[in-house]
C-alpha cells in the first residue's frame, strides 16, 4: 500500500508543524483519508495516539477528532490487523452530559 507511508508522512508532517500549516492542509488531510477507505482503521488508530500524546496542536487535533467521529468505532472493536483495540479507561476522560 503506497499510500499508507504517505498518509502517515502527511500526519507526521502535521504533528511536527504544530499550528503552521495552510489553511487548506485540514480539509485536504480529511479528503486525503476519507478517499482511502482501506486505511480508515490505520488512520484513525494512528490519529488517536497522536492525539493521545499531544493535544496542543490545533491542526492535528482537527484531523484526528473528525476521524475519530467517523472510524472509531475500529478503534474499540480492534478491526485493524496491525494494532490492537484500545482499552478505554472511564477516569482518563471528561465526560460532557
Amino acid at each position: 500500500m503506497v499510500m499508507a507511508p504517505r498518509m502517515a508522512a502527511s500526519a507526521n508532517q502535521k504533528a511536527e508543524a504544530g499550528a503552521d500549516v495552510r489553511d487548506e492542509t485540514v480539509p485536504n488531510l480529511i479528503q486525503l483519508i476519507t478517499n482511502a477507505s482501506q486505511l480508515h482503521c490505520y488512520t484513525v488508530h494512528k490519529l488517536y495516539r497522536a492525539l493521545f500524546a499531544d493535544i496542543s496542536q490545533q491542526p492535528l487535533v482537527q484531523v484526528a477528532c473528525w476521524c475519530i467521529g467517523e472510524y472509531g468505532d475500529s478503534l474499540l472493536q480492534g478491526d485493524c490487523e496491525e494494532t490492537e483495540p484500545i482499552q478505554l479507561i472511564l477516569n482518563n476522560y471528561l465526560l460532557l452530559s
